[in-house]
């Protein structure tokens, strides 16, 4: 009705793709932080393969939408792949600053005790959370962007 398709993308460890022993994505984000971040990397290739196929499929302008941990992927994909031509990215619960180490649940953040800092946190995830990432988009060609923080 308006001129748009849409194409849903199921992240690793979740609905389908969660292994059975498990009652939530616990292996997406995790105190396993090696898994998180290949878990991570995998969504995003995922993501990049999918934006190749609607290519080859002879869409001419693709978007991508995240919300939540949904939009730490979403812009990281943005910052690696240039045919994306926009993105809208939901960080609820978040701010770019501290995105993945803020993402994590409370059965995480148990996990961690008093073993990790928030801040070695951040610096244990950088490589999946957005902040690193935003010279490399400034580099990039103009894409629209929008963004919806709400700060905890």
């Amino acid at each position: 009705m308006l001129g748009m398709s849409a194409l849903r993308l199921t992240l690793p460890y979740h609905e389908e793709r969660r292994p059975p022993e498990l009652e939530r994505a616990d292996h997406l984000v995790s105190t396993n932080v090696g898994r998180t971040v290949q878990s991570m990397r995998q969504a995003v290739l995922d993501t990049r393969a999918a934006v190749s196929w609607l290519k080859s499929e002879g869409y001419e302008r693709v978007g991508i939408l995240g919300t939540s941990v949904g939009s730490c992927i979403a812009f990281l994909a943005f910052a690696h792949e240039p045919a994306l031509d926009a993105g809208a990215f939901n960080l609820y619960q978040v701010t770019l600053r501290t995105c993945m180490a803020r993402v994590v649940t409370q059965h995480v953040r148990e996990g961690f005790g008093d073993h990790l800092t928030l801040d070695e946190l951040r610096q244990c995830w950088a490589p999946v959370s957005p902040l690193p990432f935003i010279p490399r988009v400034a580099a990039m060609r103009r894409r629209p962007m929008r963004f919806n923080c709400r700060a905890i």
